[in-house]
């Protein structure tokens, strides 16, 4: 760290990270007029687009285009053979797709008019005072002291290694290795069972991995246990060997294989894979920045902060991965907006955006969801009505031979508007962006059911979910 007293640069804001969330807060704050810095050790392009969510498309794009080629006998179109997945052009077509994605958010950054960019490591001096350490790998040489009115900390996530008895002794897998991979393991374990778990899960047993996927509680993907959970769990586990429940009392490894010894229910279990994937999730990338030092509370990893994003002192803003879940590019890209507003204009607030908790987890069936689930509607004191419908049910999903699936309206009785959507099916993706629409404007389910709906489509499912709450 620098010990000269005086500081190098000053600037109105300075930002630190420069992904999703940290370009949005130093373009929201250039155009409040101020002169602002983005600090970044790098590699820069976003962690989306380098080990995130495009990565992780690209290659379950390619599962799901064999796993439908591997149905289309039921369509009545047979193939020479069995399909089967090229891991290396896959890994191929990944690498060229990400080059493109990543070269073109670093030409956002560099070559931007908006902020001042600036490579280094940054710490926190002080409240008024932050050093970069541009002397790291990536950095640009200089150390510098750099002062400003307000400050926004974007610095993204990084992944969880839960503690597992004996995992540090063993070499493991993260969710970022696994396009890396020179071959597929023969088999794999995988630690965890939310949304990166199972959709890498999947990846690996389609690719031809043997999978055991473990997960603590009941639920995969998040889904309550019910209908929509057995939508998901019965086809996955017709490809994977699914421990929930599950408790791993300790991890060795031998000649051969990696042992992971489990408890499940008072019964005990040991299996042996070729690798561990760990996939329990991601926390905030904190380390090194020195939130201590300027009174930032850390509550379970995530910096504390008020409804406008603000942490620590007046002038300290948080956004994207570090201000929580949900862990989202829509999320991060509009708080980065708002914080580096309030950054700008500390005595001029702007609340957080509302989130509608919109999600997608891209695994076979897609499972999409947004706004409330019954549950939750009836915890926040909703008087809540509840229609469901079974993909078999739709006349779309069985021409594309596509029936495993359940969607969920929830609504308030009392003033018919929609509170929540959940769906577990093909084309979910697309689907759960209508009720998004719904929930933003505040449609009630009249207003849903008054809508054309071309038929045969899948959208059908939602009149046909309307009529199920009159």
């Amino acid at each position: 760290m620098p010990s000269r007293s005086k500081t190098d640069l000053e600037f109105d804001v300075v930002v630190v990270g420069a992904g999703t969330a940290g370009l949005a807060a130093a373009k929201s704050a250039h155009a409040e007029g101020s002169r602002v810095a983005l600090v970044d050790h790098g590699p820069l392009g976003s962690l989306c687009a380098r080990r995130g969510c495009m990565p992780s498309k690209i290659l379950l794009q390619s599962a799901d285009a064999l796993a439908r080629a591997r149905r289309l006998n039921g369509l009545g179109v047979s193939l020479q053979g069995d399909p089967t997945l090229d891991w290396l052009a896959v890994r191929k077509r990944e690498r060229a797709l990400v080059e493109e994605f990543v070269a073109s958010v670093v030409r956002t950054t560099t070559m931007s008019k908006s902020f001042t960019l600036l490579r280094g490591a940054a710490s926190f001096v002080d409240e008024d005072t932050l050093s970069v350490d541009g002397r790291v790998e990536g950095g640009d040489g200089k150390e510098l002291l750099l002062s400003a009115r307000g400050w926004v900390v974007a610095t993204g996530s990084v992944t969880v290694i839960p503690k597992v008895p004996g995992l540090d002794d063993v070499e493991f897998l993260t969710s970022d290795d696994v396009f890396d991979l020179d071959a597929i393991p023969k088999s794999i374990a995988v630690i965890g069972a939310g949304a990166i778990a199972v959709e890498l899960g999947q990846f690996l047993a389609r690719a031809g991995a043997e999978v055991h996927l473990i997960g603590q509680d009941a639920r995969l993907a998040a889904l309550r246990e019910g209908p929509l959970h057995d939508a998901l769990s019965v086809p996955l586990s017709r490809e994977l060997r699914l421990h929930l429940r599950t408790k791993i009392v300790r991890v060795r490894r031998d000649k051969t294989a990696a042992r992971l010894s489990l408890e499940s229910v008072g019964k005990h279990e040991e299996i042996r894979v070729e690798k561990i994937l760990v996939a329990a999730g991601r926390r905030p990338n904190l380390q090194g920045l020195g939130l201590d030092r300027i009174g930032v509370r850390i509550d379970d990893g995530l910096p504390a902060h008020d409804e406008f994003l603000r942490s620590g002192h007046s002038a300290l803003f948080v956004a994207g991965d570090v201000a929580g879940p949900p862990a989202l590019l829509h999320v991060a890209s509009r708080q980065g907006a708002v914080a580096g507003r309030n950054a700008a204009h500390p005595e001029k607030q702007e609340r957080a955006p509302h989130d509608p908790n919109l999600t997608v987890v891209f695994c076979d069936p897609i499972v999409a969801s947004v706004g409330l689930d019954p549950e939750t509607a009836k915890r926040d004191g909703f008087d809540v009505c509840v229609a469901s419908r079974r993909w078999a049910e739709q006349g779309k999903a069985r021409i594309m031979d596509e029936t495993e699936g359940v969607a969920e309206l929830t609504v308030d009785r009392k003033t018919r508007k929609i509170l929540g959507c959940q769906i577990v099916g093909v084309e979910a993706d697309v689907l759960i962006h209508l009720p998004a629409y719904a929930l933003h404007f505040g449609a009630t389910v009249d207003d849903l059911l008054a809508l054309p709906h071309y038929p045969p489509t899948l959208a059908e499912m939602f009149p046909s979910l309307a009529e199920g709450i009159l």
